[in-house]
């Protein structure tokens, strides 16, 4: 009996320890992030792909992050054609051209596809827009495709994975995301992998003045600024360049038709000798594409209204405030035609 009596005890001893880590833990969460809030969620594969579940768009939208600027022109459009025109995004972040077509392939084509009683679900899509910058055609080994499982698996294709190769570096992606889903309100969750935290502690004891901020930002734009040139020669990998083929292969025989979008860069970081190479190439690949595939391109690479202050701070992104800016510059200029109803025959 007394034997027993211990064990309880020990065991509401464990119970007490436990509750009470649970609580600190808890207590730090909260306290940690009113310096360094989580972060706002953003648009991934699985929303742009519940957005299509319940849309019958005439334009649909693939391709990088960058898709996320075009939420706003998405209701501009809505806006301008008393909702006659639609258009649905599916952003697949730090993707690459084969990424792009593993999403259209196994998330976007079902329902592209999908016939009920003898007659397509979605009969409206008769446009593509494709955005894409010269990053979508690296060869980036030491990324590859590891955005697939964090960004766009189901959990059948964990499963598949799962099965035929055990749990690996590359699927466990798949539940790392999960776990971070699951508790999205914890600031100590969503930081793993980040340094937000540390970065906002080191703020609170030693504070970085103004002056030394401008420093960084400057040191960054040099470094970015050879990267750049460097890419040239990562930045032309032939299965990223077969994978955009097979992309515009997959809607011109759906009779959809395609628009290649180069997306604005940051005029900061692209030097003359960039601008030279590793972007003309691209500029010219793509023009040269398509002419040989009929299909509309138009580069925004340099000429949107865009300066410094539109960008995020990893020197990528338009910030939220410039999307609604460039959505309208951009419907006023180069994407007029998504105010017009689409062509009956889609594709040329």
């Amino acid at each position: 009996m007394a034997q027993a009596n211990q064990s309880t005890s020990n065991w509401g001893s464990v119970a007490v320890v436990a509750v009470c880590a649970l609580v600190t833990v808890v207590a730090a969460d909260f306290a940690l992030a009113r310096l360094s809030p989580v972060p706002t969620a953003i648009m991934e594969v699985d929303d742009g792909i519940r957005m299509l579940r319940d849309h019958d768009p005439d334009t649909l939208i693939l391709g990088s992050s960058h898709t996320r600027s075009f939420l706003p022109m998405r209701d501009l459009i809505r806006e301008r054609t008393s909702g006659d025109n639609e258009v649905v995004l599916v952003p697949v972040e730090w993707g690459l051209f084969t990424s792009y077509k593993w999403v259209l392939d196994n998330r976007v084509a079902p329902l592209v596809d999908e016939v009920r009683n003898g007659q397509k679900v979605r009969p409206s899509i008769k446009r593509a827009l494709i955005i894409t910058t010269f990053y979508d055609a690296c060869d980036v080994q030491h990324i590859g495709n590891v955005n697939l499982p964090a960004r766009a698996w189901e959990a059948q294709h964990f499963g598949d994975d799962l099965a035929h190769k055990g749990l690996t570096e590359f699927n466990r992606n798949y539940l790392q995301t999960r776990w971070k889903s699951a508790f999205s309100g914890s600031v100590l969750i969503q930081n793993r992998g980040h340094e937000r935290v540390g970065d906002a502690l080191r703020e609170v004891v030693r504070p970085v003045s103004d002056e030394r901020k401008a420093e960084v930002r400057a040191e960054n734009v040099k470094w970015a600024k050879r990267n750049m040139e460097k890419q040239w020669d990562i930045c032309w990998h032939p299965p990223e360049i077969a994978a955009l083929e097979q992309i515009l292969d997959f809607f011109l025989t759906r009779d959809i038709e395609p628009t290649i979008i180069l997306f604005p860069l940051l005029p900061d970081i692209t030097s003359e000798k960039s601008k030279a190479t590793t972007l003309l190439r691209y500029e010219k690949y793509a023009a040269e594409l398509g002419k040989r595939r009929g299909v509309r391109v138009v580069d925004m690479t340099y000429g949107a209204p865009l300066v410094g202050a539109d960008f995020q701070d990893d020197f990528d992104h338009l910030t939220r405030e410039a999307n609604p800016r460039f959505a309208a510059w951009a419907l006023e200029n180069h994407l007029q035609f998504l105010l017009e109803p689409p062509s009956p025959g889609g594709a040329p």
